[in-house]
């Protein structure tokens, strides 16, 4: 399990800018930890960031964003698919390896654009994936990230 994620993991998982969680480490809801130039976050600082209201309001915003965009762009370059993955009854460490498992493969770049998003939902217990680019690429990566969980 990774011990802490990245200001790119963070924007990731968040759809928010490097430069907006920037602003929001300078404006004091986003606390981290700057080692050689590198913030890095606990799981403990993102799940406390998430909870300020409009932040977890922006990130709702865009995670709704880019399936209604989806919804609304009739017409496609290519062959599409935008996939939500829903995984019921998850503690907090699952969570975090589900969500470190999807970073590394979206950020390994064999599955070429996609656009991916994610959210833990701790009362619930309840973690969303929403991953959208072409089929064979979403197909392909859900079955690495399958084959990665077992």
């Amino acid at each position: 399990m990774k011990e802490y994620f990245t200001i790119d993991d963070l924007s990731v998982m968040t759809m928010l800018s490097t430069r907006t969680l920037r602003n929001y480490i300078i404006q004091g809801f986003l606390s981290g930890e700057k080692v050689d130039g590198v913030w890095r976050f606990t799981a403990n600082d993102i799940e406390k960031f998430l909870k300020v209201d409009f932040v977890n309001q922006s990130v709702q915003s865009k995670k709704n964003g880019i399936v209604f965009y989806y919804l609304s762009n009739e017409v496609k370059n290519e062959n599409s698919v935008c996939s939500i993955y829903d995984y019921s009854d998850v503690e907090n460490e699952e969570a975090e390896n589900i969500c470190n498992r999807m970073i590394e493969l979206v950020n390994s770049n064999q599955y070429g654009k996609v656009t991916f998003s994610y959210s833990y939902n701790g009362k619930k217990k309840m973690v969303r994936i929403i991953l959208i680019g072409t089929i064979i690429k979403i197909h392909t990566l859900m079955n690495d990230f399958i084959n990665l969980s077992q």
